[in-house]
């Protein structure tokens, strides 16, 4: 069954924005400012450039059970933010560890956006959304997203760790490691919000932290290039 199918059928009820608040963090890629976007993850840029029926999604690993009620991710935009989300919770049992088989699919207003600052010309905004409640255990998962959107102005911005991503043109039935976008995204910024559950930081981080201010002119540059619907 294809994700975006199984969308159409499984919808629950956002959380207030004050639970989802009131949530745990249980995973959490953050934006990187300068590292860009690619707009193919909503629905008005995929229609615009023939992308297909895209979703984005990023992996995670659970050492422990958790609960998940919400989530987020961030986006770049010109002042219009998207109006809903299509979500899902994926088993890492594809082929090479990549999305597999489908736990649960949903389809939900935002609870809340809060703008992050500025970059590239674009808000960094943190759109905010419930998901569930979603049980999972010890285990590697993907969740994933599709952002609708009015307009053609909506970039799905990249995270922290160095891996992870992966992206479907036909709603799910196939899968591709990375997002598109320059060379491709290692990572997106996404947040999980529960209780319960742990995930190991990304090995990566204390690396690309080291020296973060001193690259900043350079990021900036490269984000330049990499801003892109292809």
């Amino acid at each position: 069954m294809k994700l975006s199918n199984g969308l159409l059928g499984v919808t629950f009820a956002a959380l207030s924005v004050a639970t989802a608040a009131g949530a745990g963090t249980i995973y959490s890629n953050p934006y990187v400012f300068g590292s860009g976007g690619n707009c193919i993850f909503s629905t008005t840029c995929a229609a615009t450039v023939g992308a297909g029926d895209v979703f984005a999604a990023q992996e995670f690993t659970l050492t422990s059970a958790a609960v998940i009620t919400a989530a987020s991710f961030t986006e770049l935009d010109a002042g219009v933010t998207p109006t809903a989300v299509n979500w899902g919770f994926l088993l890492a049992d594809g082929t090479g560890g990549l999305p597999g088989t489908i736990l649960s699919a949903g389809a939900d207003s935002f609870t809340s956006a809060t703008i992050l600052g500025t970059d590239i010309g674009y808000n960094v905004t943190q759109m905010n959304f419930g998901v569930g409640p979603q049980a999972l255990g010890p285990g590697t998962y993907y969740f994933a997203i599709q952002a609708v959107s009015p307009t053609f102005y909506t970039f799905l911005g990249g995270g922290a760790a160095t891996s992870g991503a992966a992206t479907t043109t036909d709603g799910g039935a196939t899968w591709a490691a990375g997002y598109p976008g320059g060379g491709g995204y290692s990572s997106v910024a996404v947040a999980l919000y529960g209780a319960g559950g742990t995930v190991p930081e990304p090995a990566s981080w204390a690396l690309m932290l080291v020296g973060l201010g001193g690259l900043g002119v350079a990021l900036r540059g490269r984000a330049r290039k990499v801003l892109t619907t292809v």
